[in-house]
């Protein structure tokens, strides 16, 4: 669970909010969260797909478009963490179609540390 809340929030109570909120997953078969989790790619909530935006001086970054209007962007970077960006400053902003939750989640839990999170989300 320390690898979910550092970006999903649970009912409001734990964790932050820059993910989308796992309680709505308790009604999910546990076979569809567990394939949404070690395939995040797999279904990108709306607003929660990562972006690119590259600066006019070659610096390149990614996250979460925080907001955006005719003079600047805002991508929140990690959590807790937003960079605004001038509209002047950028030379390209894309959506890269995929999620910001990294792969490779299997890794670094064990079999029966994924039973109980499927679980703990099905609470």
């Amino acid at each position: 669970m320390q690898y979910c809340i550092a970006c999903h929030q649970k009912r409001g109570e734990l964790g932050l909010l820059i993910a989308p909120l796992i309680w709505k997953w308790r009604n999910w078969l546990p076979k569809d969260i567990m394939a949404n989790i070690l395939s995040p790619n797999l279904s990108i909530a709306a607003g929660f797909d990562l972006w690119e935006l590259e600066t006019k001086s070659g610096e390149k970054v990614q996250g979460l478009l925080s907001s955006e209007s005719s003079s600047a962007v805002t991508l929140l970077v990690g959590p807790g963490t937003s960079r605004i960006y001038n509209r002047q400053d950028i030379k390209t902003l894309k959506a890269l179609n995929a999620s910001a939750m990294t792969e490779g989640f299997a890794e670094k839990i064990s079999q029966q540390e994924m039973a109980d999170l499927i679980s703990f989300l099905r609470e």
